[in-house]
């Protein structure tokens, strides 16, 4: 039911309620009392009629949509204290690889990320989402230094 038409049925209860009560003199607590759990009930049915749920059906089964077909992998080493390359471009959706070649432990530093200590043969990958120039560095090693531009 519409809320206008369960508020005009609540509304003709109370009169009527309200009508009787005062011709069979029943005492005006009662009266009182009855009005509030109408009020109350009013308001449960008119929560109740607000926006209707969505029906969902368990056993059905959701594919994911497919990865674009032009995100990529792109790699980049880590050897005799520098990246190589240093400097890339990329496309929004690309994940850039690091690789540690070197003998000692290098990070890939940068304000949106960080991959904490890498040993040698130690990965860390990069997912770029947005577009922008993205400056990377290794904290141990402040000299070596990189760019990631993301178109």
């Amino acid at each position: 039911m519409a809320k206008k038409q369960i508020s005009l049925i609540l509304k003709n209860i109370i009169y009527l309620i309200k009508d009787n009560y005062l011709k069979t003199a029943i005492s005006q607590k009662i009266m009182e009392r009855t009005f509030i759990f109408l009020v109350i009930g009013l308001s449960l049915v008119l929560a109740g009629c607000g926006q209707p749920k969505l029906a969902t059906n368990q056993n059905q089964n959701i594919t994911p949509p497919p990865p674009l077909a032009s995100s990529q992998n792109i790699s980049v080493t880590i050897q005799n204290f520098s990246f190589t390359p240093a400097d890339i471009k990329v496309k929004v959706g690309d994940k850039v690889t690091w690789t540690n070649q070197d003998s000692v432990s290098h990070t890939v530093t940068a304000a949106g990320f960080d991959s904490g200590i890498l040993n040698q043969g130690q990965s860390f990958s990069q997912t770029f989402n947005e577009t922008g120039e993205f400056n990377y560095h290794c904290s141990p090693h402040q000299s070596m230094k990189g760019t990631v531009t993301v178109e």
